[in-house]
């Protein structure tokens, strides 16, 4: 007997650069997403890998979940993007996600639910360190803890957002200054799991933005992620270079096979 899996709206925040696509895709797809009937919404800004196009991570995204909608702006803003996706959700919950992450091991999505399921509860994180560093709390807007990492989100709380949404400030910063919403009067995010459990996931970019020389960018008129660096030394460019290698084959073998 089939079993119908819950539809999932999963948005992806992308630049181009498959290698990393792929990785995210992949271990997220075998750990948590494979649970679910899921609709990716992918918004894909001309930023990163001169080699492939916008269109070229969009059909890797197809790659894995089938049912896909895109977005390939001629210039890139990063809460403009954010903003669309978020605007394209039908689901009640959805899964934010961002492409220069991987999931490290299998998330039960009943228990990950369960927690989103407690009633002022708008957001599950997947923390980066261990929850010991981080008691689980029902946290308030002071401690930092509205967080764009891999995230469960109850929609209605991030539709309610959407109203007074800017598209020249990080959304982080945005809401995190104005938690509340009309609904959801107080708010709270949470870490998915106990208070001593370990992480979860892994920051894929950093060694991807050394091995292409991209640093993090913004100003008061635009937010776009990443911007190339002018210069950097031969020798440095060959460290990172290998670095990069080192650890994308390790995460490859390590966490997607």
């Amino acid at each position: 007997m089939l079993v119908s899996r819950r539809r999932l709206d999963v948005v992806v925040i992308a630049i181009k650069r498959p290698e990393i696509l792929r990785l995210c895709l992949e271990t997220f797809k075998k750990n948590l997403l494979k649970q679910y009937n899921v609709r990716i919404i992918i918004n894909v800004d001309p930023v990163g890998e001169e080699n492939y196009s916008q269109e070229y991570i969009v059909k890797i995204a197809k790659e894995y979940f089938p049912n896909v909608i895109s977005r390939a702006p001629k210039k890139g803003n990063f809460s403009k993007a954010v903003h669309w996706a978020w605007s394209h959700v039908e689901t009640d919950y959805f899964f934010h996600l961002e492409d220069d992450w991987l999931l490290k091991s299998f998330i039960p999505k009943n228990r990950l639910e369960n927690q989103l399921d407690i009633k002022d509860i708008v957001s599950v994180s997947f923390n980066i360190s261990s929850n010991t560093k981080y008691p689980q709390l029902y946290y308030n807007s002071h401690l930092k803890t509205f967080s764009l990492r891999p995230c469960m989100f109850k929609a209605q709380y991030i539709k309610e957002k959407l109203s007074d949404f800017k598209f020249y400030e990080d959304p982080e910063k945005q809401i995190v200054k104005n938690v509340p919403s009309k609904t959801f009067k107080n708010p709270k995010f949470i870490l998915y799991g106990d208070d001593h459990e370990g992480r979860k996931i892994i920051d894929t970019g950093k060694k991807w933005k050394q091995k292409n020389a991209f640093s993090k960018w913004e100003n008061k008129t635009t937010t776009t992620v990443y911007k190339k660096i002018s210069k950097q030394h031969f020798f440095k460019s060959i460290f990172f270079a290998a670095k990069y290698w080192y650890f994308i084959n390790y995460w490859r073998l390590r966490y997607a096979k």
